[in-house]
Order: C-alpha cells, then structure tokens, then sequence
C-alpha cells in the first residue's frame, strides 16, 4: 500500500486522491479494540466475603467418622426391621378378638395354612420343605413342651420366615382359673421368647375350645384368637392322606384359615397330602399368606 501511495505521488495524481489513500492505509494498519476506560473510572476486584473453596478437604478421621454413622444408621434400621418380623402383630382391629377368617374384597384369593401341636421331629422338617418347593408361607401354632423338645427345629421355622401362633405350653383343654391360664400361655411365650427370639399377638386354644379361660385371658392381653373355617381333620388317624385333601378342597373359601397339623402324633399322612392341597389351590387361582398377612389384607380394604 505504501508503495502504491508513492507511486501516485509521484506520478502527480491530485490532492484529493491522494488524501483518501493516507486515510486509507492509517485504518488498514490500525488494530481495532474496545473503547478506553479511564483508570480512574476502573473499581477494584475485592475478593468475596465468606467464600467457601470449591473442593473442600476432608481429613480421614471425618471419613471415617461418617462411614461409622452410617453403619450405626443401616445397623439399626436392619435390626428394627428383624424386630417387626418376629413380633408377628396384627392390625388393631384385630386385637383383642377371635376370627376364623378374613373377609376379603379385593385380594380374593388368599388364604393362610396354619399347622398346630409343633415343632416336632421329622415332620415339621418334612413340611417345612415342602413348603419351600412351593414357594408357600404358613403360620405354625406352637406347643411349649414341643419347642423345649425340639429347639433346632424351631428356629428353623422363624428362620424360613413363617409365623407363629401361641398353643398354650402344656396342650391342655380342661377349664382353668385366670391364673392358669395366665400360666399356660405365658410360660410358653417366654419358652418362644428363650429359644427363637420371637414375641407373638397369635393365640388358638387346644381343640379350638374357647369357654375354657384361655381364649377370655389371651383376649384381655389383646391377643388376636384364631381359630379356623377349613379343618382337614388330619388327627383322625383312622383316614388315609386323599380325604385330608378332599375335606380341604371342597371347603374352602377366600379368606379362609386352614387348619392341619405337624405334630402331637404321627402326621406322615398330613406330609403326603400337603402337597397336593397346594398343588391344587394353586391350580385354583389361590395364593398362601401367614395369618398377619391375610389380616392386613382385611385391614387394608383388599
């Protein structure tokens, strides 16, 4: 460009032009930039109060502080939540009264199986397998002589995640006073207390006899009194394995509380027709819930 300019120069060309091309190249060679602003018109940068760093340092000892109260926190709601499971309470309305059954409007068709007179050896072990090849929970209404006799088992069963009932400590169906009856189903809850580490609000009366001041005690300490609305009849040992299933099957109903038993004699006709009865449910449209279970289910509107 300058040399283009010196040329024109001298080459004579007018003023005008050669006006225009000084003005020309001092814009072609000048660097645009931002207007200046005065020194003293420029506010200095003053840090910000009270700023926090944005990567904070956490020493190891707050680490593991932290981490300790978490495991704390998680230990507790474990335990708690084992606590719940082996209360085995039930809704209030329950409390304090006997059923039969639950009355179902939604979840129709649930039912509970419950088994009496246990733990006892060899057959609660039979059911209890049987009863995780069919996936199936039930509620078993121990006897406190039979849990003293048969520990081991016992904890098997609250293991596998059943429920327990109350069944008295000693079996006995004759009429007591208050004080007896306090005895029969106290003792064994303390025997149920020692040995499984449970608590239960579930009490069924011997023979389901409820005139005989055991059920009038268990109600006044607001226990739920269960008896049943499906017997199979499986202490009559004079009938074979295929009439428990019949007895079963032909009356029950949803909601219904099925009554067998895993001890108190020999059951190995309770053993084989068991897995026929829930064979059969099933085929039916029926799922098996404990006793609490199918009370919440009451409770709840289903």
């Amino acid at each position: 460009m300058i040399g283009i300019f010196v040329l024109l120069v001298s080459s004579g060309v007018s003023g005008t032009v050669t006006g225009w091309l000084i003005r020309s190249v001092l814009a072609a060679n000048s660097t645009p930039h931002e207007p200046t602003i005065a020194q003293d018109q420029v506010s200095p940068v003053r840090p910000a109060q009270n700023m926090m760093p944005f990567t904070a340092q956490v020493s190891g000892q707050q680490v593991h502080l932290l981490q300790q109260q978490q495991a704390e926190r998680s230990a507790k709601a474990a335990a708690d939540a084992e606590q719940q499971r082996l209360t085995y309470s039930v809704p209030k309305q329950f409390q304090g009264v006997t059923l039969q059954s639950a009355q179902l409007k939604i979840a129709r068709d649930a039912i509970a199986l419950t088994f009496d007179d246990g733990p006892w050896d060899t057959t609660t072990d039979q059911i209890l397998d049987i009863l995780a090849q069919e996936g199936v929970k039930a509620t078993f209404f121990w006897v406190g002589q039979a849990v003293q006799n048969q520990p081991e088992v016992a904890r098997r069963v609250v293991n596998a995640g059943h429920a327990i009932g109350n069944h008295t400590m000693h079996h006995r169906y004759d009429s007591m006073s208050a004080a007896d009856a306090a005895d029969e189903i106290e003792t064994a809850a303390q025997v149920f207390q020692e040995v499984a580490g449970i608590r239960t609000k579930l009490f069924r009366p011997p023979g389901g006899y409820l005139n005989n001041g055991l059920a009038d005690y268990a109600m006044n300490q607001g226990d739920t009194v269960v008896t049943w609305s499906v017997a199979s009849s499986d202490t009559d040992s004079t009938r074979d394995a295929q009439t428990y299933v019949h007895n079963v099957l032909s009356t029950i109903k949803p909601g219904g509380i099925v009554l067998m038993h895993d001890g108190g004699g020999d059951r190995s006709k309770t053993v084989e027709a068991l897995p026929v009865i829930i064979r059969s449910l099933k085929a039916q449209g029926y799922r098996f819930v404990t006793v609490p279970e199918l009370l919440r289910l009451e409770s709840d509107g289903w």
